[in-house]
């Protein structure tokens, strides 16, 4: 069960924001451009990368490579963000070498042509754009295990924790820098990652969000802020988030809170994983990750100071998305739940909430699916990553499968 950190990790989630771009040639009519996650792409020998491919009508294929012995591609379902379409096309590092592959849509109308480099070891995502105040998850294959730095980046810019077979880059500061890791082959073999740290969003606008329960009451109406350990006490805010990565869907939340000490806050999540971004009503599942649904949870009196907290969280009801943009959300939540404590229901503590409704800011993020928001006020970040490392995780071994 989710603890009393996971509401001020998922006030943020971080997006894959990709653009579609198009080229004009003197001779020919305009054609649009896919566009990739990633390109160039490093994987390593007899280990597999997923990327995004985005744009056309979806459905894509392989147009030409250049060497089909250097790796095996594979599609994946397609999904729309908005009315745009995107899938996660896998590499397979069949031997060391660097291919083009051509990945064409549908209409054989877009294309775009993907530098693959099969190498003895690499790392996902190969680059790594983060926000301040945020972590990027990093992880490395090929080579001879277990991994180590080599030369670390600049502290001043972003932090390492590192652990041998993987790492979380978090944001300091705006700037570049990079970190080379080595196996443990003699004489070593290395990568250098580059490290791009761009400024924190911030929401602008105001949020609301409401309901009633047999528990007790909510509502806030205030602009959101990322760090609630710095928000001034007595004050209040709600807004969205929202992650596009193909294959996985669109996933994000719909959080509020309202600050009544330096250390006491009330909490709401509204998790979701949504296959297309648009109006319609989802199930209530109080297990996360599950394509179109949502987990609602929310915390009265709870101690941002402390690791465990008295946590309701609904697995029966619904969620109504009545406007649902990459801007702006609106809606209606109700249902039926129990409340955790120390990761245990608690006996005889069922609530009913009804009455919920909320009009949230949305903020899109262009960084990668591995990021997620970090506060130095998180106890147990480590606690919550662990649960949202090992989902994903079995999610990319059942695509590879």
């Amino acid at each position: 069960m989710p603890r009393l950190s996971l509401w001020i990790t998922v006030v943020l989630m971080l997006i894959l924001s990709i653009s579609c771009n198009e080229t004009t040639s003197p001779s020919q009519p305009s054609v649009p451009v896919l566009t990739a996650s990633e390109n160039p792409v490093t994987i390593a020998r007899n280990y597999s990368k997923g990327i995004i491919v985005t744009g056309g009508k979806g459905s894509y294929r392989v147009k030409s490579m250049s060497d089909s012995s250097i790796v095996q591609v594979n599609f994946y379902p397609s999904s729309q963000f908005s009315t745009q379409f995107s899938q996660t096309v896998s590499f397979l590092g069949k031997k060391i070498g660097t291919t083009k592959v051509i990945i064409q849509d549908s209409a054989k109308a877009a294309e775009v042509e993907i530098t693959v480099t099969v190498a003895v070891i690499a790392s996902t995502p190969s680059s790594v754009n983060v926000k301040v105040n945020r972590t990027a998850y990093v992880s490395f294959m090929g080579g001879t295990q277990p991994y180590a730095i080599e030369q670390n980046a600049n502290a001043a810019i972003a932090s390492i924790a590192f652990n041998n077979y993987s790492m979380n880059v978090s944001g300091v500061s705006q700037g570049t820098t990079s970190i080379t890791i080595r196996d443990n082959s003699s004489p070593a073999n290395k990568i250098v990652i580059p490290i791009v740290v761009t400024p924190e969003p911030q929401f602008t606008t105001a949020g609301k969000l409401s309901f009633t329960s047999t528990k007790g009451d909510f509502s806030v109406n205030g602009i959101s802020v990322q760090n609630i350990v710095n928000a001034p006490v007595n004050s209040e805010g709600a807004g969205g988030s929202l992650i596009a990565y193909g294959y996985y869907g669109n996933y994000g939340s719909i959080s509020a809170y309202k600050k009544k000490s330096q250390t006491i806050v009330d909490l709401v999540s509204i998790i979701y994983l949504k296959s297309v971004v648009s109006a319609g009503t989802l199930p209530i599942d109080s297990a996360m990750f599950k394509v179109d649904t949502a987990s609602v949870l929310f915390v009265f009196n709870g101690d941002i100071s402390s690791e465990t907290a008295d946590i309701y969280i609904l697995n029966s009801g619904t969620v109504t998305f009545k406007d649902f943009t990459t801007q702006h959300a609106t809606g209606t939540f109700n249902g039926n739940g129990v409340m955790t404590r120390n990761d245990v229901v608690y006996p005889g503590s069922s609530v009913n909430l009804t009455n919920g409704l909320f009009d949230v800011p949305i903020l899109l993020e262009d960084s990668g699916m591995y990021s997620s928001i970090t506060t130095k006020d998180v106890q147990v970040k480590k606690y919550i990553d662990k649960i949202v490392r090992k989902e994903i995780d079995r999610m990319k071994m059942q695509r590879v499968k």
